[in-house]
């Protein structure tokens, strides 16, 4: 049975901003129109930070070098909720309220390469969430991340999006 939803204050979002550091370049085609479309709805717009994943041969090299990438664009004490496939799950519901509960103006959402994230990333993260068991494509999580960022917006200031 679905919980009903909470309604926040249209004027909590006053200033909110979200950061998506992805790794990878999302290439024109539809992946790139949902995100676009994702970001435009919301206000503010999510800003995404595109990390360029060198290319090793060795796994872990490649995750150590991507983490070393990532880091730079995260400031010491920011909040960061890291994308990766061990992490938690949850309704949108209850994201939207986890967002609405961490208190900050600013959220770091991480997603690494096609090698998942490294342990350092995890370890620096806030949250570790993951959209369910099934392997995906990084370019495909970014989309499903943006969806959910404006779904909890909607959810937050208490707009229909969300049924």
């Amino acid at each position: 049975m679905a919980r009903p939803c909470v309604i926040r204050h249209r004027l909590w979002y006053i200033g909110m901003t979200w950061t998506i550091i992805a790794v990878g370049k999302l290439k024109k085609g539809a992946e790139f129109d949902l995100c676009q479309t994702y970001i435009r709805r919301c206000h503010p717009p999510i800003r995404i930070i595109e990390i360029d994943g060198k290319n090793t041969d060795d796994p872990h090299r490649q995750k150590q070098n991507e983490a070393d990438a990532i880091a730079k664009h995260i400031p010491k004490n920011a909040v960061v909720i890291a994308m990766d496939e061990r992490g938690t799950t949850m309704p949108s519901v209850d994201f939207a309220d986890k967002i609405h509960s961490l208190h900050t103006r600013h959220i770091y959402f991480v997603i690494g390469g096609a090698f998942g994230l490294s342990q350092r990333i995890r370890n620096r993260a806030t949250l570790t969430m993951s959209f369910g068991k099934m392997t995906m494509p990084h370019m495909l999580v970014r989309v499903v991340l943006c969806e959910q960022l404006y779904r909890t917006q909607t959810i937050l200031n208490g707009h229909p999006y969300h049924k």
